[in-house]
């Protein structure tokens, strides 16, 4: 009973926070692709009762009739906007109103889809003896579940063999030891997990470029809209405006990047610089500025200075698309070839 209270209090509080993030990322869903904003699927519950799992689409519509159930290794059918989703874990955030309803709980085994816990043994299905969580040991040891598969496995037979059984094993070691404490340090574990679990070396290793260049087109963002706000108000920031500044600066970071990988700033880096890539710059940043004034209005700040976000966006044009081309002039430079003179004897 104590958990159940805990569990739907936290979701309360949980949805009422996030609900700004739910509103960008399904207009983010709804540009990227045709669909539904939320995944609905049918997994098993506690006692078997199977309930509709939520998640946001991260996949094009009708995936699985184009494929198998389970997500291969760079499965085409995954949106733009569902790697991003996929890789920060935000597409799970609508489980929140599974665990309201009471289908599931913030700490417990993963559910799963009906036609494999029809594969469960008699002693396997003791993991259904408690509620399904958002959090649990198999989620924490097994994040990047793809990376496990070989190459040019069939991942369903692959899954049944290898995967479930290890995981079933981790639940069902949950279930002997659930407490309060265990589940703290599991709920604990997932927020470290999905946190700098995002970050992984290799991947930084291997796209530093491209790393370097979110990193500094959202800096540019910051730069260009401290910079529009001095312009428009005389370098002055009295403490009224310090509130707006900082939800305006938070709205910048969590809008602006995701709108810039969405339209393809890092594609092909610095190879072609013309007039689809200037429309990008400016169809990345219009729609970014849209999302932060939409954020700022939802939130009570409807009185902020359009004139601000308008300068904001002309200077942010100019800076990412400038600065580019300084790069791509810079490159040119270094990349032809220097004519040695010959001495005269």
């Amino acid at each position: 009973m104590a958990k159940r209270l805990f569990d739907f209090l936290l979701a309360l509080i949980g949805l009422a926070f996030c609900w700004p993030l739910f509103l960008l990322i399904a207009l983010l869903i709804r540009l990227d692709s045709r669909g539904q904003v939320f995944f609905r699927q049918a997994r098993i519950g506690r006692d078997g009762e199977p309930f509709r799992l939520f998640k946001f689409r991260t996949m094009v519509d009708n995936a699985y009739s184009l494929g198998p159930k389970l997500t291969q290794k760079r499965d085409p059918r995954i949106t733009r906007i569902g790697q991003v989703l996929r890789w920060l874990k935000l597409d799970e955030l609508p489980q929140l109103m599974n665990v309201l309803k009471g289908d599931m709980s913030f700490i417990g085994p993963r559910p799963e889809d009906p036609y494999f816990v029809s594969l469960y043994t008699e002693e396997e299905r003791a993991v259904l003896s408690v509620r399904p969580g958002i959090v649990g040991p198999s989620q924490i040891v097994g994040r990047d579940e793809l990376e496990l598969y070989p190459e040019g496995v069939d991942p369903e037979q692959y899954y049944i063999q290898h995967i479930l059984p290890e995981k079933l094993q981790r639940d069902l070691q949950y279930v002997r030891c659930a407490s309060l404490w265990y589940d703290l340090k599991l709920l604990i574990g997932g927020v470290a997990v999905t946190v700098f679990g995002s970050f992984k070396s290799r991947y930084l290793r291997l796209n530093r470029q491209k790393v370097s260049l979110l990193a500094l087109d959202t800096v540019l963002s910051l730069g260009a809209y401290l910079m529009a706000f001095g312009i428009m108000f005389d370098w002055t920031i009295t403490p009224q405006a310090i509130p707006y500044l900082t939800l305006a600066c938070a709205s910048i970071v969590l809008s602006r990047p995701p709108c810039f990988i969405y339209f393809g700033f890092y594609q092909n880096i610095l190879k072609y610089l013309g007039t689809t890539e200037f429309m990008a710059v400016v169809k990345a940043v219009t729609l970014g500025s849209v999302l932060i004034s939409a954020n700022l209005f939802l939130l009570g700040f409807g009185s902020h200075s359009r004139a601000v976000l308008a300068t904001d966006w002309m200077l942010l044009v100019i800076a990412l698309f400038g600065y580019r081309l300084c790069l791509k002039a810079r490159a040119e430079h270094q990349s032809r070839p220097r004519i040695q003179r010959s001495s005269w004897e």
